[in-house]
């Protein structure tokens, strides 16, 4: 499993592939947490999966020091995808001492990215995004720029 090995790392030609950021609208993140999204766990991994398969593929689990910063949003109306995905990989990546945002609206629904309604305090998730992104560059921690 990728996330498995901390040390991860992927090179080719002397460039690193590892990304400069990460952002995560939304995100199924766990497969064993009582929150999961039980349609994504089984059509990623089975309608059985062992737990060892569920704990490698939650990413919250598998947070490392080399993660790159990584920006959360998503909504605690989402009656999708629980919003307590995003704030266990929050939690984990504050553990870790990882570079992260996270932003928790308090109205919007999955897929505001996508289907916006005027008055959604989660249509800010497009300016968070671009000013977290620009301290982030200021800030020379995106990977490239090492």
């Amino acid at each position: 499993m990728i996330f498995a090995d901390k040390s991860f790392s992927v090179e080719h030609k002397g460039v690193s592939l590892r990304p400069d950021f990460a952002a995560m609208i939304y995100p199924v993140v766990t497969m064993s947490e009582e929150f999961m999204h039980q349609g994504s766990q089984k059509n990623l991994i089975g309608r059985n999966p062992s737990s060892q398969m569920c704990e490698e593929l939650s990413i919250e689990k598998n947070v490392h020091s080399n993660m790159p910063p990584v920006f959360i949003a998503h909504s605690k109306k989402d009656p999708v995808v629980d919003y307590r995905n995003s704030v266990v990989l929050a939690d984990s990546l504050e553990d870790k001492g990882c570079d992260y945002a996270l932003f928790l609206y308090e109205s919007g629904t999955h897929g505001f990215g996508v289907k916006r309604k005027e008055g959604m305090e989660a249509l800010e998730w497009t300016n968070e995004f671009l000013n977290w992104y620009n301290t982030i560059n200021e800030n020379n921690k995106l990977y490239s720029k090492d």
